[in-house]
């Protein structure tokens, strides 16, 4: 793969994971540059960014406070149009990112739901979603995922 056809790629990734969480409206052109996905960061996403994803994801908010560097009580707190912390913002795209990987994965959303509440090998008995509260973690869940894409067992 090319260095251009690899940045092609990442924009899409981008691109994709936005639409996601219903944050498509946040760039006004397509994302051209690595650079246009920091600055959405540091805008902060909405709170409906974040209940949208938690709802394709089936957890409740309890659930993905666990996940988050944030607590119940304050995603309680949070109106739909309230912008979240970038470090909020950063892991929200990230767990979008770890979605859709499951989603081509696994084909679908039931499947991938089964997936992250089990317990693997590849993660000393442990459950995807038990370390995805750190961002090392959803990047093994992701590696793992890949794996599992390229029929390497996991």
């Amino acid at each position: 793969m090319s260095l251009y056809s690899g940045q092609m790629a990442q924009k899409n990734i981008y691109q994709s994971v936005l639409k996601t969480i219903g944050a498509e409206d946040m760039v006004k052109e397509p994302i051209n540059r690595d650079y246009d996905i920091i600055h959405v960061i540091r805008k902060g996403l909405y709170m409906k960014n974040l209940l949208k994803l938690a709802q394709q994801m089936s957890l409740s908010l309890k659930e993905i406070s666990a996940i988050l560097p944030v607590s119940e009580r304050t995603l309680k707190r949070y109106r739909s149009t309230t912008r979240l912390s970038p470090e909020l913002s950063e892991r929200l795209l990230k767990l979008s990112h770890l979605y859709n990987k499951g989603l081509e994965v696994f084909g679908n959303k039931d499947s991938f739901i089964i997936w992250l509440n089990s317990e693997l090998l590849a993660l000393g008995g442990n459950k995807p979603i038990e370390i995805l509260d750190t961002q090392n973690g959803i990047e093994m869940a992701v590696n793992i995922l890949g794996r599992i894409e390229h029929g390497i067992y996991s």
